[in-house]
Formats: C-alpha cells, structure tokens, sequence
C-alpha cells in the first residue's frame, strides 16, 4: 500500500509538472502573440501617418506651413489714369515723384478704393492748401475721444503729405489729455506757419474748410472717418471721379 501511495504521488506530481509547464508554453505563445499584435498594430499606425502625410503635401500644402499665405489679388481698377490693385483688405497704387533730381516711387495703400469715397461732399482747395504749405508745419489733430480707428485715418493723410509730398507732418489732439507731451492743437491754432487737419465725429461723412482755413475730416463713425480721410487723400493726389474701369 504505502509503495502503491508513493508511485500514485509521484504521477500526480508529474502531471501537475506536466500542467505547469504546458500553462507556462500557453503563456509564452500568449505573449508572443500579443508582442506581434503590437508590433502589427505599430505598423499599421506608422503606414498611416505615412499616407496621411503624403496625402496632406500633396494635396493641402498649406497645412504644413500655416503661416505662410499666398497674397491673393482680389481687384484692380483703373481711375482716371491710376491703378489700383486690391490685395487683402488694402487698396494700392504708385506715385511717382521727383526728389532732388531723383525719381522716386512709392506704393501708398489706402482702406477705400477712389471709387468708394467720390460721393464724400468735399472741398475741392483742401488738398491745395495743404500743399502749399511748403515750410509750414501740418498738424494732424484727433479727438482723443475717438478709438484706435482714428489714428489709421490719421496714418492715412500723413503718409501722402509726408512721403509724397515731403511735408512736416506732426501729430496732436484736440482735447487735453493725461499726456502732457501730446500738443493740443485746434483750428484756432492755424497761422502762416501752421496748417490743422482736424479729425472728428459728426452728423456727415465730408471734408470740409472752415473760415481759418483748417481742414476738417468728419465721419459719422470712426470707419467713415477714415474713409473721408481717403477722399482727403486722393484728393491730395489729384485723382478726380471720371471714367471708372473694374476689372
């Protein structure tokens, strides 16, 4: 009996050897099997971002330089005798002018196209007084009331009379403000050494001329105030409403 015990224990621990060692094989091939799922699903995932890429350069190259933007034409137009070329939201032109024996070109970009601002009512000697200045200073006064618009339209008229027309051009406010080195400049400060283009909020879009002979640019919002600006400008350069060309 006890040699019978002895031998039926040594099968059981044989068996359970044996069992251990085939669940120790399952286990083995289990984690083969998962490794080569891994490495098979890697695969897969480094094929499709491959693809994708390609996909992506040939076919939308903007994606992968989002900064770089191509500058799209949107207009043109011809007015009488300039050309003007719209690219994003700015309308350009060149001028050409003489400067100590040298011609000289320049590519000023306004907010509104000429044709946008003849219906701005304007004072046809605006422009022909400012251009005389010669010597003279031109202020450039904003109501510090207005927001940041206003200075565009500023920007706007100091550009031609400082780069075209190689006039002094100065900026001030109309009001006091917390900045005592901002000048306060009003009409009343017109004089045979200064000239004032005042910039202000009114119940009409025009140019106009007081009796001083100060230049008032008056928007019924700022957004009209640089569009009477412009009028100003163009006016400045001579354009003048005749035969309009869009192409």
């Amino acid at each position: 009996m006890t040699s019978g015990k002895k031998k039926k224990d040594k099968d059981i621990k044989e068996d359970i050897k044996e069992l251990e060692e085939d669940i120790d094989d399952e286990i083995e091939a289990e984690e083969d099997m998962s490794r080569d799922f891994v490495m098979i699903g890697a695969l897969i995932f480094i094929v499709v971002i491959f693809v994708a890429g390609v996909i992506t350069i040939k076919y939308f190259p903007g994606i992968n330089n989002p900064q770089k933007t191509d500058t799209v034409v949107q207009n043109s137009l011809s007015y009488n005798g300039f050309d003007f070329t719209k690219i994003d939201d700015t309308w350009y032109t060149n001028i050409v002018v003489n400067w100590q024996g040298k011609k000289l070109s320049y590519n000023p970009g306004f907010h509104y196209s000429p044709a946008e601002t003849e219906n701005i009512s304007i004072d046809r000697n605006a422009g022909t007084v400012l251009k005389l200045s010669g010597d003279q200073v031109v202020y450039i006064s904003v109501d510090p009331e207005l927001n940041s618009k206003s200075v565009i339209a500023g920007t706007e008229i100091s550009k031609v009379l400082g780069k075209i027309f190689f006039i002094t051009v100065k900026s001030a406010v109309s009001k006091n403000t917390d900045n005592p080195n901002i000048p306060v400049v009003t009409c009343e400060n017109v004089s045979d050494k200064t000239k004032v283009v005042m910039l202000r909020k009114g119940d009409t879009t025009q140019v106009l001329r007081d009796n001083t002979g100060c230049i008032i640019v008056e928007g019924t919002d700022e957004d009209e105030i640089i569009r009477a600006a412009d009028r100003l400008s163009y006016n400045l350069l001579g354009v003048d409403k005749k035969k309009i060309v869009v192409s």
